[in-house]
Formats: C-alpha cells, sequence, structure tokens
C-alpha cells in the first residue's frame, strides 16, 4: 500500500495520467466502428445523382449581340434541316430525344455525303417504354447502321438533357428542343444560331469532353453549363433585373430559384412566368411563386417546353436547363446569354402572345 504522503507526490500525478491515457485509447480501439469518438473513413462513391465538385467560374458575361433564333412551333424545322444539308466537314449533336425521322435522315444524309457525324444520345430518357427499352434506341441503331459514331451519355451526370448542334465547328445550335414531332408542331420552343467564336469553342470543347467522357475547362463568361455554372449564372441574371423579368418554365422546383424571383417581385419588378396547366409536379413551386407576389400563367396550348428569362429586355437566357435542381446542380445542360435586339424583340414578341392567350 502507498505512502499516503507519497500520493500526491508528481511522480505519481503523470504516472496515474499515463495509465488513463492509455486505458482509454484501448477501450476506444474495441469500440465498434462507426461509434461516437471513433470516426471511419468511406471511399466516395459517385452515384448519377451526386453533385460534382466544381472549379470557380469567371462571372456572368454581357451576351452575344449578333445571334439567329428560331421560333417553335412558328419556324418549323427548315432552321435545321438546311444547315445539316449544308455542312460540309463536320457535324457534332448532343440530344436528349431523338424521334423525329427528319432530321435523322439530315444526319445520314450529311455522313453520306462525306460529313463526319459523331451523335451523343441519352441513354434513359423521360419516355423510356415499359419494357425499359431506350426512346433513343430506334435512333442510336438506324444511325449506327449508317456508319455514323453514336455513343450513350455519360454516367457521371444524372441525365444529358442538353439539346446542342454543332456544324463545321463555325455554327453551334443551343436548343431548348428535342428532337421530336411535338417540338415542331405542338410545343413553345427556341434555338440560337450562335456563331460567336468563344461560344463554338466551348460548345465544341464540351462536346469533346463528353464524347471522351472527361471534363472540359470552361471559359466563357456568356454559356450556362449544367452542373458546373448555371445556378450561379441565373441567379446573377436575375439579380440583374429593375424593371420586369419574363420567364417561360416548363418545371419550377427549385426553391432557391423561386426565392430570387419572389427578391425580384419584391423589390418592384414586374416579374411574369408562364408554365403548364396541369402539371401537379409545378404545384407547390407554383403556389409558392403566387404567393410572393410573381404574376403567373398556364397554359393548355402550346406546351410550354422552352427555358427562357428575360431580364429588363435587355438580355435573355436561351437554354436547356429547367428550374429544378436535377437540371442545374446534376444534369448536363447547356444554355447561352443574348443580347442581341432583333432576337430580344422576338422573343418578347412571343411572350407576349402567349400571356394574352
Amino acid at each position: 500500500m502507498p505512502n499516503p504522503a507519497q500520493i500526491g507526490s508528481p511522480r505519481n500525478i503523470v504516472g496515474a495520467v499515463v495509465l488513463a491515457v492509455l486505458l482509454l485509447y484501448g477501450y476506444l480501439g474495441t469500440r465498434p466502428a462507426g461509434e461516437a469518438g471513433h470516426p471511419v473513413t468511406h471511399p466516395t462513391v459517385r452515384s448519377r445523382a451526386t453533385p460534382i465538385a466544381l472549379p470557380t467560374q469567371p462571372p456572368l458575361g454581357n451576351g452575344i449581340a449578333s445571334v439567329r433564333l428560331l421560333i417553335e412551333p412558328d419556324d418549323g424545322k427548315r432552321g435545321l434541316t438546311r444547315p445539316l444539308r449544308g455542312a460540309r466537314r463536320t457535324v457534332d449533336l448532343t440530344m436528349y430525344l431523338l424521334t423525329d425521322h427528319t432530321l435523322i435522315h439530315d444526319l445520314e444524309y450529311a455522313a453520306a455525303s462525306g460529313v463526319r457525324v459523331r451523335v451523343i444520345l441519352e441513354r434513359r430518357p423521360f419516355s423510356n417504354d415499359a419494357s425499359g427499352i431506350s426512346t433513343n434506341q430506334s435512333a442510336y441503331d438506324q444511325l449506327y447502321a449508317a456508319g455514323i459514331p453514336v455513343r450513350w451519355t455519360s454516367g457521371r451526370y444524372a441525365l444529358t438533357h442538353q439539346k446542342t448542334l454543332i456544324v463545321d465547328g463555325a455554327v453551334a445550335y443551343i436548343m431548348t428542343m428535342n428532337w421530336s414531332r411535338s417540338a415542331f408542331t405542338s410545343n413553345r420552343e427556341f434555338a440560337i444560331a450562335d456563331a460567336e467564336p468563344a461560344d463554338v469553342r466551348e460548345a465544341q470543347a464540351i462536346f469533346e469532353a463528353d464524347w471522351r467522357d472527361s471534363t472540359p475547362t470552361l471559359r466563357d463568361p456568356n454559356l450556362f453549363v449544367s452542373p458546373v455554372n448555371s445556378r450561379a449564372r441565373l441567379l446573377a441574371l436575375l439579380r440583374r433585373a429593375r424593371g420586369d423579368v419574363a420567364v417561360y418554365a416548363e418545371e419550377v422546383q427549385d426553391p432557391q430559384l423561386e426565392a430570387t424571383l419572389i427578391a425580384c417581385a419584391r423589390r418592384g419588378v414586374r416579374v411574369q412566368l408562364i408554365s403548364n396547366a396541369g402539371d401537379a409536379t409545378n404545384a407547390a413551386g407554383i403556389a409558392r411563386l403566387h404567393a410572393g407576389g410573381v404574376h403567373i400563367r398556364l397554359l393548355r396550348q402550346p406546351y410550354i417546353h422552352a427555358k427562357l428569362v428575360v431580364v429588363d429586355r435587355r438580355w435573355a437566357f436561351v437554354g436547356s436547363e429547367n428550374i429544378s435542381s436535377a437540371s442545374l446542380d446534376r444534369n448536363r445542360e447547356l444554355g447561352v446569354l443574348v443580347t442581341d435586339p432583333v432576337a430580344l424583340a422576338r422573343l418578347a414578341a412571343t411572350f407576349d402572345q402567349d400571356w394574352s392567350s
């Protein structure tokens, strides 16, 4: 038994502390993995729904001052069949849904004329049939049989919802529409024919990266690219608003974008949004916007598949991005910022026409 006079000595205190630490370490070492005090490191697993770590992007640009605008169903397919049949060197297409036989035949025509044609198709578009066979399978098989290189989209994105055609590395058609019958007969859709060299280079770089299943380096401040910068750039665009905002939205399912539209309305901006009647998936978002002072029109005709934001009739976003977290944060999407006065006037007139209907 220790001498009571020695219990409080420095030597015994140090020994007691060391013994306590050793006992505690041994106790923790026997605890099951995952309990508090014994953290476990697991490898990171990236699913199709997991957001990707993103590099810093340059701020939103000032837009493209000279473009050609296609409006559907008014303009028809001629604005796309003509460049396909006039291609001389290359045609690169990224498409979510490809079922239109005329445009498939035009891709075949271009390839038969000696043009290098490449196509990226989404493997799992929303309209897969009950058997699980891709709605794009027929187009895939037809293109493959024609000797056209065709690939399914990358698994690194939840969906590739992008709709972009690049002709001869000189013009990028950045579209809201799928290449389907309804896009040209009953939907409200837009496409921008963009010949700005920086935009075309970046659209081409995105295609090349997705063709190789790699990550592109993005520098163009006028392109909206999901999942990299679309959310930040749409927010930045809306925060520019001083007078009015006009929105076409097939989906209204993102609280942050909805809150930003409401904030615009509360600081005195007139915010108008057109979407589709009878879409229950948008009900909560539409109700929030209505309660927050946003003016709403829900149409039955035409079907609103367009994705458009016009701010102060000075800037317009046109692209494949919906107002949804999936579209902005997990999908591959592409849009562009436009300041062309002729295009802006046509977009505004179309919006006003649909609003009045």
